[in-house]
């Protein structure tokens, strides 16, 4: 009967801290995670552009969003597209989607063509902000070593070089400013602070750029980018995708045409290896940053509901067990 008593007594006191444990965990992570907590950043703005000209008609322009000094009606999200009006020229077609989903990786995509007598031009545009929080420096020269996983497309061509006005240039990438709006430019290594590298991709022909008859140009990067920032300062991102098309031949229909196509996709997380993990990475609360086929990571309140839902577990049975040793 004793041995029964004491088997009893330990289950209660097992449960208890079963109990006292999460709720304690729980508790802890709430109080942590306001202890963190930081007034948000600015939010986010979107730019959206697209512009086919037929020569010698008016300019068929179109917008959506406000950044970069440009204000136009829209969230400067989604789909825009235009193409130019019938004419004497063959049409040209200009088009830029930017995504910035609730979960998934912020994209711009942009693409413009033309012939004959059009010139076509597309861009998209996000500029957002970012800080890492954490201790004061410890020096003034103090930096954190941030990455960027970044995909960059352009592709441009240009299929006859006698119209010497004819010119395509296709550009995606990143650039961040210090609060001078100066350009901070990724390095090659921690190592090696102003052996900078680019963070602008580009393609471009015409203006006999090229030699032939035609000219095709492709460029592409899916790497890492490495920026070393100062804690505790509030930087801009720019993130852009701009395409364009220019063609004056006044020949036959045809005789020339272009293309250009933009793509850009960043991701930014602390460096895993000479990041700091005193410091939180912290961007402009409604812009996507999430890597592709990877899930976002729960935030402290989130893991303090899954404690506080275990919790109520641990106490569920607890009065279950209890009634059972009532009811015996």
């Amino acid at each position: 009967m004793k041995a029964e008593l004491l088997r009893r007594q330990a289950g209660r006191s097992l449960h208890r801290f079963g109990i006292a444990s999460a709720l304690g965990c729980s508790i802890a992570i709430v109080v942590a995670g306001v202890a963190r907590a930081e007034p948000l950043l600015p939010l986010s703005s979107f730019l959206e552009t697209v512009d086919v000209s037929e020569k010698p008609l008016p300019d068929s322009f179109a917008c959506s969003g406000a950044a970069g000094g440009s204000t136009c009606g829209g969230n400067g999200t989604g789909l825009i597209s235009i193409g130019a009006p019938s004419g004497f020229g063959a049409p040209g077609l200009a088009t830029v989607n930017l995504v910035n989903p609730g979960a998934g990786p912020l994209t711009i995509s942009s693409s413009a063509s033309s012939k004959g007598a059009v010139s076509s031009s597309a861009s998209g545009e996000a500029d957002y902000y970012l800080k890492l929080l954490g201790p004061a420096p410890t020096s003034p020269n103090q930096t954190i070593a941030v990455r960027v996983d970044i995909k960059a497309h352009a592709d441009v061509s240009l299929s006859n070089l006698s119209d010497s006005v004819a010119r395509v240039t296709a550009t995606a990438g990143i650039d961040i400013f210090n609060p001078l709006s100066q350009t901070i430019q990724p390095v090659k290594s921690v190592f090696g602070p102003n052996n900078f590298v680019p963070s602008e991709f580009g393609a471009a022909a015409g203006n006999f750029v090229c030699p032939g008859g035609g000219c095709v140009s492709v460029v592409d990067f899916d790497g890492s980018l490495l920026y070393l920032l100062q804690p505790n300062v509030q930087y801009q991102v720019s993130v852009f995708a701009n395409a364009g098309t220019t063609d004056s031949f006044l020949g036959p229909a045809g005789t020339s045409f272009e293309t250009a196509n933009a793509l850009v996709d960043p991701h930014f997380f602390l460096d895993p290896v000479f990041g700091d993990p005193n410091y939180q990475l912290l961007l402009s609360p409604d812009i996507s940053n999430d890597s592709p086929g990877l899930g976002a990571v729960p935030e402290p309140s989130t893991w303090a509901m899954i404690l506080i839902g275990f919790a109520g577990l641990v106490l569920a049975s607890y009065k279950q067990t209890k009634r059972r040793a009532l009811a015996a």
